[in-house]
């Protein structure tokens, strides 16, 4: 696996090879950049392994909800991330103190990474009703060299469960676009 930071000059895609699995790839033509398991269809743990290790997401809360991150081989080198319910935006701070935000759409098909300045770094576009495919491009310009591959990985996992919520939405009888 080559690490996510070496093709920020190309878009990538985010795929869900076998619709029936919980198993999900990020790609950059055929080679895989990184593997997302999710072991267990109603619990919110997700295990993303990328070139830089296996890093392991949970979402966690009712009423103030919060992302956790860590690295499996190092703990201390977690990050929590909180989401604002009414403006559905997750908030990211890093330990260095660069701050960036996440937004979804209201339809869920586009999710923005900006920084606090409200510069875009990040881009994911989805399409299509069964199959989907996530498109992913980078803004060069704002992109910070040290935090690319773990904001790749929180949008992913916002796709997830942007595409879950769409699932229990569809099974409920009422879908929107």
């Amino acid at each position: 696996m080559r690490n996510i930071e070496n093709v920020l000059d190309h878009p990538l895609e985010f795929i869900q090879p076998k619709i029936m699995k919980r198993d999900y790839e990020l790609r950059f033509g055929d080679e895989v950049l990184a593997k997302v398991n999710i072991p267990k269809a109603l619990n919110s743990l997700t295990e993303i392994i990328t070139a830089e290790g296996k890093w392991i997401l949970t979402c966690e809360g009712t009423f103030t909800k919060k992302i956790k991150l860590a690295h499996e081989n190092n703990p201390a080198s977690s990050l929590e991330c909180r989401i604002n319910p009414w403006t559905s935006k997750i908030f990211v701070d890093f330990p260095d103190g660069k701050k960036y935000h996440i937004k979804t759409n209201i339809t869920k098909t586009s999710i923005e990474i900006n920084k606090e300045s409200g510069e875009n770094v990040i881009t994911f576009k989805t399409k299509g009703l069964f199959k989907k495919i996530t498109r992913i491009t980078f803004n060069r310009m704002n992109a910070i060299r040290a935090h690319i591959s773990i904001l790749v990985i929180l949008g992913i996992y916002t796709e997830i469960l942007n595409r879950r919520e769409a699932r229990h939405h569809v099974s409920a009888g009422y879908m929107y676009s």
